[in-house]
């Protein structure tokens, strides 16, 4: 009886390791060694105190029968099982969701440069009055308005350009997704099938 093996180390949390055995349980792999680790990566010092850093890791090991008659069956479909997951990963990094860092960035950016336009023009087509009268304050409302209300409209803008990015990537890509989270479901059910009968 010719077996296969392959280990693999798992964040050290119950879910997560329980959640590598259940997938892997799938495909026929059976548990054979679960070890936590702890591993030295190096230490820090900062004055009279030395700090060490250790990195804790579950290795999983695993093994199934090569010989069995799902085995060829099984590998393919364990395969599709993992090209589906790349994908599902390469579509959640594609959501504009996941942008918002750089739309938040863009958005303070846009925000700076309509002060700044908006003080230009303000100094450019109002001469600037005493200070304490009532033109002053009259040309103070006037700067901030001019420079408050582009940054309203770009923050509204942008998250309406947003919000229908957002609402045109789910719409092109729910049924595909759908799809994937079907298959999946297919190839457990017929690993299932194939190895318990």
């Amino acid at each position: 009886m010719a077996r296969e093996s392959k280990v693999m180390q798992v964040y050290p949390s119950d879910q997560k390791v329980q959640a590598a055995m259940d997938i892997n349980s799938i495909f026929g792999w059976e548990v054979t060694g679960n070890q936590k680790f702890q591993e030295y990566t190096g230490q820090t010092r900062d004055g009279n105190t030395t700090t060490k850093h250790f990195s804790t890791y579950v290795k999983l090991t695993f093994s199934r029968e090569k010989s069995a008659p799902w085995y060829s069956r099984v590998v393919s479909l364990e395969k599709e099982w993992y090209d589906i997951d790349v994908r599902m990963y390469a579509l959640w990094k594609e959501k504009p969701t996941k942008k918002i860092l750089r739309m938040v960035l863009i958005f303070f950016a846009m925000w700076i440069l309509s002060t700044i336009l908006g003080v230009g023009i303000v100094k450019q087509f109002i001469k600037m009055p005493k200070r304490g009268t009532q033109a002053y304050n009259t040309y103070l409302e006037t700067a901030l308005g001019v420079c408050v209300v582009p940054g309203v409209l770009l923050t509204i803008a942008i998250f309406y350009i947003w919000g229908k990015k957002v609402k045109e990537f789910n719409d092109k890509h729910a049924d595909e997704r759908i799809a994937l989270r079907n298959r999946r479901a297919e190839i457990e059910a017929e690993c299932n099938r194939l190895i318990n009968g």
